[in-house]
């Protein structure tokens, strides 16, 4: 009978299956998303993602005020070619890239919590990658020295980018794969 839940700003992430079975859940709705949030922001999490037609869209839009995408809501999405992301957003869940093949273009507005680099998208530090492009239109990847770790939501299967890394292979072994899959080597 759960119909509503309060959730705290500091709150950094959540499944998108946290509350399977219930029935009367009252979400917020932007662009066919759905939305979890609290009093300050009705939109901090977006909870699910609704598909539009056939596979899915080819741009998807976030509302403005969307701090956080729960974990595994994009994760089937092979015809996405865009995505904008708010100034707000601070955290991408896990497990939301995979199967987007066709992921070519990443829009972020001024954040400060996440950066763009080349069209790659990176924490503000350029520490971790958070998100690659599988259709990167340059098709070429040039690693960045302060780089530490590589998100489990990175896949380079199949993308036919050249990656050039300015060290030596015992420095690419040193870097955190959070998901061995995700190794373009």
């Amino acid at each position: 009978k759960l119909t509503k839940v309060r959730l705290p700003n500091s709150l950094l992430s959540i499944y998108n299956d946290s509350f399977y079975g219930v029935k009367h859940f009252i979400y917020k709705e932007y662009n066919s998303n759905l939305y979890l949030g609290n009093e300050d922001n009705e939109y901090l999490v977006c909870y699910k993602y609704t598909q539009r037609s056939g596979f899915d869209s080819f741009s998807i839009d976030f509302h403005p005020k969307t701090q956080i995408l729960a974990n595994h809501i994009l994760e089937y999405n092979p015809m996405l070619r865009q995505l904008n992301l708010p100034s707000t957003l601070k955290v991408i869940g896990k497990g939301n890239f995979n199967n987007v093949g066709m992921l070519e273009t990443i829009d972020l507005e001024d954040n400060p919590y996440l950066t763009l680099v080349d069209g790659v998208l990176y924490n503000k530090d350029v520490t971790k990658l958070l998100l690659f492009p599988s259709a990167l239109k340059n098709k070429k990847w040039m690693v960045p020295e302060t780089l530490k770790e590589i998100s489990e939501n990175v896949n380079f299967g199949g993308s036919g980018v050249k990656v050039y890394f300015p060290g030596t292979i015992e420095e690419w072994c040193k870097f955190n794969f959070r998901y061995n899959k995700n190794n373009p080597l």
